[in-house]
């Protein structure tokens, strides 16, 4: 879908802004919300899009974050076969944090040819734009991934805090809200309603780890599902 969009080179104004949100419903709905009813993209995201000078305005990283939390927890149930959620997130972390899963990076791509000029610097995890070793590293086969998470020592899990000099070398746009990244609060995403629990991570932070205090959801927490419903799931790519 996003390789047929193109513009005329008469464009109007109009055009292009039809043009941008055809673009922006498919990366929220179809990546950054993704679920896993396949083709289908929920419609319920295109009246954010109506104004598109208060896109931005919106907290579209909590939300990912609530939609990636609520998929991880039911792929954890013993009953469930399939995940979803913007896994590139999780995928990045896990290269970051975990050493058993992180290949080794050979050398960086080279970057200067693929955006366009006056685009703002890429976040952190631009730095995984490279050519790998996988010599060392496990991947593929599910029983070894498992094993291998299994048998980890706790020197295999970077607990590296986010130092100054990172946090200052990001573009402005990924520092936006740093000062409520310590708060413990509910995040939103429509019906998806998750936690943001930094206090049981601490000393990625750099802070000392305390016990910390437990958040329990009650039995129906996970029970609501958009997939299938007219109300939500109307566009079949």
């Amino acid at each position: 879908m996003l390789e047929q969009l193109q513009l005329p080179d008469l464009a109007t104004q109009d055009m292009i802004n039809q043009m941008a949100r055809c673009y922006m419903f498919r990366m929220i709905a179809g990546m950054m919300m993704a679920d896993t009813s396949g083709n289908y993209l929920k419609l319920m995201y295109l009246p954010m899009l109506e104004d598109l000078n208060v896109v931005s305005c919106y907290s579209w990283g909590s939300a990912t974050l609530a939609c990636l939390y609520r998929f991880l927890c039911k792929a954890s149930q013993s009953n469930q076969n399939e995940i979803a959620g913007f896994l590139p997130l999780l995928q990045i972390w896990a290269w970051k944090r975990v050493t058993v899963l992180r290949p080794q990076v050979i050398a960086q791509k080279d970057t200067k040819n693929n955006f366009l000029v006056g685009l703002p610097r890429g976040p952190h995890a631009t730095r995984w734009f490279a050519h790998f070793n996988w010599t060392d590293t496990t991947k593929h086969v599910l029983k070894v991934f498992r094993d291998a998470l299994d048998s980890m020592t706790e020197d295999q899990f970077i607990w590296e805090l986010y130092s100054d000099d990172l946090i200052e070398s990001l573009p402005d746009y990924c520092r936006i809200g740093r000062d409520i990244w310590h708060v413990r609060a509910p995040i939103f995403c429509w019906d998806v309603v998750e936690v943001h629990l930094p206090d049981r991570v601490m000393r990625q932070f750099g802070l000392k780890q305390t016990i910390p205090t437990p958040f329990l959801f009650d039995t129906t927490h996970f029970h609501h599902d958009h997939r299938g419903r007219c109300c939500a799931v109307i566009f079949h790519l």
